[in-house]
């Protein structure tokens, strides 16, 4: 993409941070790859302002950063393995990480991640206790955007979006972390 062409959707979008195009830029090569189809592309305000999202929610998306709505493909990968960053109670959810390939995780390298890490890459309100692999099935309705900081952590990592749940068996645990030190173990004397 020429930088003429940077500037040009930087406008169209109300986005300041150039970079952030250009990660849309190799996320739209993934989905071209990988997927049937591109279906709407948004700045980073529009879906946060979606009443999908409960009131105390706040933003999900980086303003400044482009929403690429797909469908996973039927044709070319069949399902789609992500990841999901989750406590005791909420296995099931519509937030992935992506693929290595768009800056997220590969799920066979996620023994060196720790949950303090994901705590703020995907700037969550809380440690995650697990890492549960996730099987995307064809023709998933999803949005692939940058986390904004949130929750007092800095987000940043892309993040994936699902428009309906999976059902849960599409979710299995694959990493569990030990309690850090800092947590309490039983009761306060």
């Amino acid at each position: 993409m020429s930088e003429e062409d940077i500037t040009v959707i930087t406008d169209i979008f109300g986005i300041e941070k150039e970079s952030e195009v250009r990660k849309a830029e190799h996320r739209i090569r993934w989905i071209q790859k990988n997927h049937e189809k591109l279906a709407q592309i948004l700045s980073g305000s529009e879906p946060s302002q979606e009443e999908r999202y409960p009131d105390w929610y706040d933003p999900p998306h980086d303003p400044d950063s482009l929403v690429l709505q797909f469908i996973s493909s039927g044709d070319m990968n069949d399902d789609v393995e992500m990841l999901r960053a989750h406590g005791n109670d909420n296995q099931n959810g519509y937030w992935l990480i992506p693929p290595e390939e768009v800056g997220g995780l590969d799920p066979t390298e996620i023994d060196n991640v720790t949950a303090e890490e994901l705590q703020n890459n995907l700037a969550l309100p809380e440690r995650p206790k697990y890492i549960s692999t996730v099987t995307v099935p064809a023709e998933t309705a999803m949005r692939i955007s940058t986390i904004k900081p949130n929750f007092g952590q800095n987000g940043g990592w892309p993040q994936v979006e699902l428009e309906t749940r999976l059902s849960d068996d599409a979710y299995e645990i694959t990493k569990t972390f030990e309690e850090s030190s800092d947590e309490p173990r039983g009761k306060s004397p």
